[in-house]
């Protein structure tokens, strides 16, 4: 540091330099009153050994709140840099006379280096600290208030596991329209990369392929597209317009394709297609369905041509055999018996078999009485519309008194007779009951069935179930 005193005599309108600075650049100290304004004044300035003088006179000029800008060697001019206020409140724009916070840039800008956003302040046990925010804000036109509204997006880093032994962080975007505080949108990035998207997603129309997170960690999946996974899909709702495919799919709410082709394993709160589908192997410890409509709580259809071999439903045992079956003419087959099951005197539960036949046959029941060892019994409209009458059909007779015995005679379509054998008169009651062919089913006798197969030609028991769970 340089201190040096120049006696000068200074007088008014003086314009000679110092050190190539005039006159004007330095600070006087005025004489004691009452002296000679004649006198000789002592000029002191203080320079450093680092900070040329200029090579001639400073010239040019500047505007009021411009940080200045050395144009030349010599010339001072005003640079792109103002500053409004002054101390905490000063702000300084760069293109702009209003700069509306502490730095404002009009125009784009080019950071060669890492660009930080520090944390608001230093976790404690208590809490961690969120990042500084990035904000980006767009405006918006409001019809109602007639008026511009701002619509602010926030990104900004959110600690998680706070005092713990692993804690870390995930970056979170928040969302804030007007004057609102910017507030979760449920977008979120884990420091692991792993994505937790807002409730009710719906991912482009193009196919979606790959491992796609775990239980948990994704929160829905829809797409117009088709949904593929490598060796697993999880997530909590799963949508399709397209196929869904995978070794192992899990939802734990619906699970739904348009034309949805779904293989691999499959668990799922609901599954559903809207157009025809393939379905894998579908595993659940146990499935309840519960319905307050008057529609039916479970509907199963096939559209394809009704045909037994043809199946709506079937059922299969340990080893893959099925046991019982529906086919799509509506044919109920079973292995084992069909039986009614009623209560018991002493409160337990006993099965009524039914009557099997290598025939379709009706029964119909009912009484008579014999008139002078005669009478005429006609068939119960409602009954004879169901059987074919017109070809033979079967009635036995049970007499309720003393009588030389029973016959039936005359049969037709509609009715029977029932006459007193050896041409007795007696006027006795009987039972009798009547057996017909079912119609459209005249010419069946113990037909050979289709039988179906199992989707996987292995029994379900024999599969991991614990692996689709993980």
């Amino acid at each position: 540091m340089l201190l040096l005193s120049v006696p000068y005599a200074l007088k008014a309108g003086d314009a000679t330099t110092i050190g190539g600075l005039p006159a004007s650049a330095f600070v006087l100290a005025a004489p004691p009153i009452g002296a000679d304004a004649s006198a000789t004044t002592t000029l002191t300035t203080v320079a450093t050994s680092s900070v040329d003088a200029p090579a001639s006179a400073v010239t040019g000029g500047g505007t009021t709140d411009f940080i200045p800008l050395w144009s030349s060697a010599s010339n001072l001019g005003s640079s792109v840099l103002f500053q409004s206020g002054t101390g905490s409140t000063a702000k300084v724009g760069v293109n702009t006379t209003t700069p509306a916070s502490t730095l404002d840039v009009k125009g784009t800008g080019i950071i060669r280096g890492a660009l930080s956003l520090p944390a608001t302040g230093t976790a404690t046990a208590s809490a961690g600290d969120n990042s500084q925010p990035l904000n980006l804000v767009a405006s918006a036109f409001n019809s109602s208030t007639s008026a511009a509204v701002n619509q602010t997006f926030r990104w900004q880093t959110e600690p998680s596991g706070n005092d713990t032994a692993s804690p870390a962080g995930a970056l979170h975007l928040l969302f804030g329209s007007g004057s609102s505080a910017p507030a979760e949108t449920g977008l979120s990035i884990a420091s692991n990369g792993l994505i937790s998207f807002a409730s009710g997603q719906n991912l482009p129309g193009a196919d979606v392929s790959g491992q796609l997170g775990a239980t948990g960690n994704i929160t829905g999946i829809s797409t117009n597209g088709t949904i593929a996974g490598g060796s697993g899909i999880f997530a909590s709702t799963l949508s399709a317009g397209g196929n869904i495919t995978g070794d192992n799919i899990t939802a734990e709410g619906a699970l739904s394709g348009a034309t949805a082709s779904i293989t691999g394993n499959i668990l799922a709160g609901s599954i559903g297609t809207a157009g025809d589908g393939n379905f894998g192997n579908v595993f659940g410890f146990q499935a309840n369905f519960e319905n307050s409509s008057t529609f039916e709580t479970l509907q199963l259809q096939n559209f394809a041509t009704p045909a037994n071999d043809v199946f709506v439903e079937a059922q299969f045992n340990n080893v893959g055999k099925a046991i019982v079956w529906t086919d799509a003419l509506g044919d109920f087959n079973a292995l084992g018996t069909k039986s009614a099951v009623v209560p018991a005197s002493d409160g337990s539960m006993v099965k009524l078999f039914a009557v099997e036949s290598p025939q379709v046959w009706f029964d119909d029941y009912g009484t008579g009485a014999l008139s002078a060892g005669a009478t005429t019994i006609s068939l119960d409209p409602g009954f004879a519309h169901t059987v074919n009458t017109s070809i033979d059909y079967h009635v036995f007779l049970t007499p309720k008194g003393d009588c030389n015995g029973l016959y039936v005679t005359n049969e037709t379509a509609t009715s029977f007779e029932v006459k007193e054998l050896g041409g007795g008169a007696s006027s006795v009651a009987f039972d009798y009951r009547i057996v017909a062919i079912r119609k459209g089913y005249e010419t069946v006798r113990l037909p050979v069935t289709a039988v179906p197969k199992s989707a996987t030609g292995v029994a379900p028991g024999t599969l991991d179930r614990s692996a689709l769970l993980k």
